[in-house]
């Protein structure tokens, strides 16, 4: 498991390219979302190391950003360094879900269980508005699910997901813009 200054430090990475105190100053008055990350690892370690009264603080400090950011994020969620959510409103996370390293979330995406199974993440993902994640499906490191796309299957690592249900297009996503992974 990552420390707590790595997962603030890669989370501020991911969003402004470097970190250092000035640019978490910066982020964090100026980018909701990035607000949203740190309040839900901080509250996940204050949980996790059992500091009960803080941590109730620390909650609901995080649950009005999440309200207030259209974003319903469990603390169970397990998510791993470096994510990223542009835009959050309509993001809707199954709690057993597990997200990978340098994944990036947008809005209008639901991950949901099926089956009593949650959907795995692998790193670097990049999703697009409107996808849906249903059951158990396994997203290999490197993917991109299209947009309005429904994944009810596996996609397999370097490919991109496209339509109702998805289908693998079966050629590799080449990334033309700088995402600052850690």
């Amino acid at each position: 498991m990552y420390g707590f200054i790595d997962l603030i430090k890669s989370d501020l990475y991911r969003y402004r390219g470097e970190s250092s105190l000035k640019a978490f100053l910066k982020t964090y008055i100026g980018y909701r979302l990035y607000r949203l990350m740190f309040w839900n690892r901080f509250a996940s370690l204050l949980k996790r190391k059992r500091i009960f009264v803080f941590a109730y603080i620390t909650k609901k400090i995080y649950q009005n950003i999440c309200r207030r950011s259209g974003v319903e994020l469990p603390l169970t969620v397990k998510i791993g360094y470096g994510c990223k959510i542009n835009h959050g409103f309509g993001l809707v996370v199954n709690s057993q879900t597990v997200i990978g390293n340098n994944v990036t979330l947008i809005h209008n995406l639901t991950f949901s269980k099926e089956k009593g199974k949650a959907p795995v993440i692998g790193d670097k993902v990049r999703f697009s508005p409107g996808a849906i994640i249903v059951g158990g499906v396994i997203i290999g490191n490197n993917s991109v699910i299209g947009a309005n796309c429904v994944v009810t299957k596996d996609v397999p690592e370097n490919d991109i997901a496209v339509g109702i249900p998805n289908r693998c297009l079966g050629r590799k996503y080449v990334d033309h813009d700088e995402r600052y992974y850690c």
